[in-house]
């Protein structure tokens, strides 16, 4: 059997078995027998995947995404002001806020969506998919978006240090909990790997720009005081 794909992502995919004898390949070749229909609820689950050519290209744009948040990182870290870094760090109470949010209640919103929607019909990869979102940490975006409209900076990356490093521990304590209830659909020898390593890659690739940057700030006061444009620019 072969099936041919028109657009990326997932689809499902249910087999149904019929006798050759009872098969009209003249008339309706394309119908199943009423009474062969099998009322089974199995779907398997098809992939739909990038060619080669377009896989190069999708290299070469990560590629340049990476440049762009490293520099763009670099300038955030120009912005800090490191004394109010540290009086946040002292109060906790908006860094605690901004983890209950995180790792209470979007886990808890994230299951029982998944839980609702996609479970009860059996599309149990995009139930998986959508649990673990809910128990990732938040991305850098938040940081260039917060500096572009004159928030608080330091508390954005402050807040975006600690959920990273956080998901350390967290994450395995939710897949642990409720992951392994969406792996129905799977091999019973299936299992969800937690990515360490990207998630240390994460959290250097946050840290060590922002460092460059303070020292920017420190050694070099002029240019940092052009970093603003230049963010704003990119």
């Amino acid at each position: 059997m072969i099936v041919h794909g028109g657009s990326l992502g997932k689809t499902g995919l249910r087999l149904r078995l019929v006798r050759a004898e009872n098969w009209n390949e003249v008339d309706e070749s394309w119908k199943v027998p009423e009474n062969l229909a099998d009322s089974t609820s199995n779907v398997l689950d098809v992939w739909v995947k990038r060619s080669r050519e377009s896989e190069k290209l999708t290299h070469a744009f990560v590629a340049s995404v990476v440049i762009l948040i490293t520099f763009a990182n670099v300038l955030m870290g120009c912005e800090l002001d490191m004394d109010a870094v540290f009086n946040t760090i002292k109060r906790p109470v908006a860094p605690a806020i901004g983890f209950f949010a995180q790792f209470v209640i979007m886990p808890v919103l994230s299951y029982s969506i998944a839980k609702s929607v996609f479970v009860s019909r059996g599309l149990f990869s995009m139930a998986l998919g959508l649990f673990i979102t809910g128990c990732s940490p938040g991305g850098g975006a938040s940081n260039f978006w917060t500096l572009l409209l004159d928030g608080n900076v330091n508390l954005s990356v402050t807040m975006t240090f600690i959920s990273t490093l956080a998901s350390l521990v967290m994450m395995p304590f939710w897949i642990s909990i409720c992951g392994k209830e969406f792996l129905q659909g799977f091999s019973s020898e299936s299992k969800i790997n937690i990515p360490y390593a990207k998630i240390t890659r994460s959290l250097v690739s946050l840290v060590l720009p922002l460092l460059v940057g303070v020292a920017i700030k420190k050694w070099r006061p002029e240019w940092a005081a052009k970093s603003r444009k230049v963010c704003c620019m990119i």
